[in-house]
């Protein structure tokens, strides 16, 4: 394009189609304005150009965002599947309940000690710094249980000091409902907890423990 422009403009010169200048000064201003089309073109070919190659430094940038983001996400789901493969299984086998009346002089009635027993085992990996709680006190501190071992359980709860106990001894209310939490840590140190739900019904004469039907 610049070829094409200078060469009209000295063709049109040759050919005597301009005035020829007949100073320098005239000269300046021919040759200025001569130029200055073809160095704004020049300008606006480079605004252009300028503009097609940040485009690409864009669209280069939110590719490497976007990839970088997946990597991110890939290496999250991967290091969640670690912390899953790490986590050991807490399962409660052989839970039976145990009832041991005793006389309170204090008050002249006879009151109920229940023992909920049950067998604790870890399955899948060891389970650290276990913690046994009812209703949010800790009951119960064990260290550690390694993956396929167990530990023997009893939780102790007394109708004297639960209300809700002593309604049922006294058969004002048909079952009792039972809770606890074991908390405990994975082999990261992660923090985990399950908790468990037990109903004490009385069928056919005998108090028994049972999970409810809405799970537990």
């Amino acid at each position: 394009m610049t070829i094409l422009w200078l060469g009209g403009i000295f063709s049109f010169y040759i050919l005597g189609l301009f005035e020829r200048p007949i100073s320098f000064n005239e000269l300046g201003d021919f040759l200025a304005g001569v130029f200055a089309p073809v160095a704004f073109l020049w300008l606006i070919y480079g605004y252009f150009q300028n503009s097609e190659a940040l485009q690409a430094q864009i669209k280069e940038m939110n590719a490497g965002v976007k990839q970088q983001t997946e990597l991110a996400e890939i290496q999250k789901q991967q290091f969640r599947a670690m912390l899953n493969a790490a986590t050991g299984i807490v399962k409660i086998v052989n839970s039976k309940l145990s009832i041991d009346p005793h006389y309170n002089r204090m008050n002249q009635e006879v009151e109920y000690t229940y023992g909920f027993e049950f067998t604790l085992e870890a399955h899948v990996n060891e389970l650290r710094n276990l913690k046994i709680l009812i209703d949010e006190t800790p009951y119960e501190n064990i260290a550690n249980i390694a993956a396929g071992e167990s530990k023997n359980i009893r939780l102790l709860i007394f109708s004297e000091l639960d209300e809700r106990l002593g309604k049922f001894v006294r058969k004002e209310v048909e079952k009792y409902e039972f809770s606890f939490t074991i908390s405990y840590q994975t082999i990261y140190g992660e923090e985990k907890r399950e908790d468990f739900f037990y109903d004490f019904v009385e069928e056919k004469g005998e108090v028994i423990a049972k999970k409810p039907l809405w799970g537990g």
